[in-house]
């Protein structure tokens, strides 16, 4: 007897719901063979938790000698799970091992996922850009002007008619106050505000002094002159809740600000140089000869080097993980588990008393995956238990998050990516906000990003998808050299959020982008957006974000890229693709068709529809335009489009 193949055979990640079939295919069974999925995974057919039990398959078909073996089961439960496959031609059960042995018991993980990281929309507000003020009008914000929860608040039901799940914050912690006066940082501004001398600049979000701690500037509130951050941050969540909104917090593990009071208490837990922004020189081992100059001091403190750059204001934690490049090893951390313990409670904190249903990893890539695979574990068997809580006795528990299934989003771009898939983190923030440019960039990316071209990732990984965010230049400034027309940072805007909300993923909307802002966040300083532009395409955006909430093929639905007449190059203008979705009696078949030239309107290219199971096209069906609400009648497989620059067709096929 031979195993041929067994699906799945790697990681795979699936969401509640969405059928799993194991498939074992075998070459001359021998004869009695009976043979078993062994699982904990919780699901319909078996709804006990941490319980294993056996799925027999079933003998479905045989071909030249090779017989396949299936089973379907429907996950139900978000949570990390696995399976091993048994055998048994006597009395006997036997495992079957990863090396192909028959003895041996290897287990395959399963990964299911939030189920609401398929349907939402979120929503970056950078807290202290969004509501910031300009009373005077000369687009300069001053200390006491940032933006506040308050101002949160008070745009809710803006959110709801934008059609947002989740609103996702950058750090909101207190930031570092000592060192990050520092000349060598201002060429890494984004868009600081330079009327101000250094240290009146709030200081980088990303330099956390206190992880359990607010900005007190966050809590600023007028109305309420008696009230503090940590009130105002629960007024915040509790009024997005109440709309059904959730909200992830940015966590910043790798680093933290100079004067952090962890570097008091634990030095131990930090790297340290004499010249802590430079490469040369040995790491200071504790107990070496004048050691006591450096060792444990925050300006000693190494500076973390990301990508060639040292962020000065920052002193780097000690993961025993990836360390710059120096003359010597640096020293192992002697309190790792302890610290490990520390920011896995910083998690629960936000849980606990905030009822936070998400995180966002700030540079995931640089601490141990098995580090991230317990935290995410830890933390929603956590939220499980403060979810019940919270039903039983909301006046002593009154804030928990939605539901326990915690979403975890791991920063990174080109490091350790398939690694945070593989851990357990449900969406990786990637790199699809650089690869806007043409359609045969766009392509070549998700053909990747999806295993369209090879292996690469676990089935089923996920991505945030967002065409702009702190980290980049905003669009328009991407594009500045081939903006032709006055209304192509509009067209620009329009088409990529097309692409973003209705290609696979999860899409979020970095705040200013719907008013075609140009000056990015400062991370460090304060900068305003222009809420008042005649560029507005709120709208717009709502009707997209609606199509994408109520038709299940976006969020669900399979991936098809669908090339017009001009291919897939550099200078082809239509980016086309089919999203299908056919389970439970639901088939919805949605195309989607975007001119990703903003600048000349496609005219009269042709596009023809791709073979689908249940659909033929060469009868009678329906084009249904969801934007603009017009219905197309056709009978033919080929399509002539005609499209204004930046503009897109989001056709439901009706059959």
């Amino acid at each position: 007897m031979h195993i041929v193949h067994i699906f799945p055979d790697r990681v795979t990640k699936l969401l509640p719901g969405e059928p799993l079939t194991f498939t074992v295919s075998i070459e001359h069974p021998e004869p009695g063979l009976h043979l078993e999925i062994w699982t904990d995974l919780v699901c319909r057919e078996n709804k006990a938790r941490h319980a294993e039990f056996a799925i027999p398959l079933v003998r479905e078909s045989e071909q030249n000698g090779i017989v396949i073996y299936q089973r379907t089961v429907h996950p139900s439960a978000c949570g990390f799970y696995g399976f091993t496959l048994r055998y048994r031609t006597d009395e006997r059960w036997r495992w079957f091992g990863e090396d192909g042995s028959y003895e041996r018991r290897s287990r395959t993980p399963l990964h299911v996922e939030p189920s609401w990281s398929a349907s939402t929309i979120v929503y970056n507000a950078f807290v202290r850009q969004f509501g910031a003020k300009d009373p005077d009008h000369d687009g300069v914000v001053r200390p006491g002007e940032g933006g506040t929860f308050q101002d949160l608040i008070d745009k809710m039901d803006y959110f709801v008619k934008l059609g947002i799940g989740a609103i996702y914050l950058n750090p909101i912690q207190m930031t570092g106050e000592v060192f990050h006066y520092d000349e060598r940082l201002r060429k890494h501004y984004q868009d600081e505000t330079n009327h101000l001398p250094l240290h009146l600049h709030p200081g980088s979000v990303y330099t956390i002094k206190e992880y359990k701690s607010i900005d007190p500037e966050l809590g600023l509130n007028a109305r309420l002159p008696e009230t503090d951050q940590y009130h105002e941050f629960r007024r915040f969540v509790a009024a997005a809740h109440a709309c059904g909104i959730r909200i992830i917090l940015d966590m910043v593990f790798d680093h933290t600000a100079r004067d952090s009071f962890l570097q008091r208490l634990h030095p131990e837990w930090f790297l340290y140089k004499k010249n802590p922004h430079s490469l040369e020189g040995p790491y200071v081992l504790y107990g070496e000869t004048d050691a006591a100059k450096y060792w444990g001091r925050p300006e000693h403190v190494f500076s973390p080097y990301d990508h060639s750059i040292f962020w000065t204001d920052c002193a780097q934690l000690n993961w025993n993980y990836t360390f710059a490049p120096a003359e010597n090893a640096p020293p192992l951390n002697p309190r790792i588990d302890e610290m490990r313990e520390y920011f896995k409670s910083v998690l629960k904190y936000w849980i606990t008393h905030y009822g936070v249903d998400g995180f966002r990893l700030d540079g995931a890539y640089a601490i141990p995956s098995e580090f991230w695979h317990e935290a995410v574990e830890e933390s929603r068997a956590f939220a499980e238990r403060i979810c019940r809580t919270h039903r039983r006795l909301r006046a002593l528990q009154p804030l928990a998050p939605l539901s326990p299934d915690i979403l975890f989003i791991g920063e990174t771009y080109v490091d350790k990516v398939c690694e945070l898939q593989e851990c357990g983190l449900s969406l990786i923030n990637g790199d699809f906000s650089s690869k806007l440019f043409t359609v045969e960039q766009l392509k070549g990316y998700l053909d990747y990003a999806y295993n369209l071209s090879g292996d690469f990732f676990p089935r089923g990984s996920r991505w945030l998808q967002f065409p702009e965010c702190h980290d980049f230049e905003r669009l328009p400034e991407k594009f500045k050299n081939v903006l032709k027309h006055e209304g192509s940072d509009v067209a620009l805007n329009k088409s990529r959020w097309v692409l973003a909300a209705l290609l696979p993923g999860t899409p979020m909307l970095h705040n200013g982008y719907e008013v075609v802002e140009r000056r990015n966040v400062s991370v460090r300083s304060y900068t305003p957006i222009n809420w008042e532009s005649p560029k507005n395409i709120v709208s717009y955006l709502a009707k997209v974000n609606t199509a994408r909430r109520e038709h299940v093929c976006f969020q669900k639905g399979s991936y098809q890229f669908v090339p017009s007449e001009q291919g897939a190059t550099a200078s082809a203008q239509l980016f086309s693709f089919v999203r299908e979705y056919h389970a439970k009696g639901v088939h919805e078949t949605a195309l989607v068709i975007v001119n990703m030239d903003i600048n000349e309107k496609a005219n009269h290219v042709r596009v023809r529809l791709p073979q689908i199971a249940g659909r033929d096209f060469s009868k009678p069906f329906v084009l249904h335009d969801l934007l603009s609400s017009k219905r197309y009648e056709r009978s033919a497989y080929e399509l002539t489009i005609v499209l204004d620059p930046g503009e897109s067709h989001v056709f439901l096929i009706e059959q």
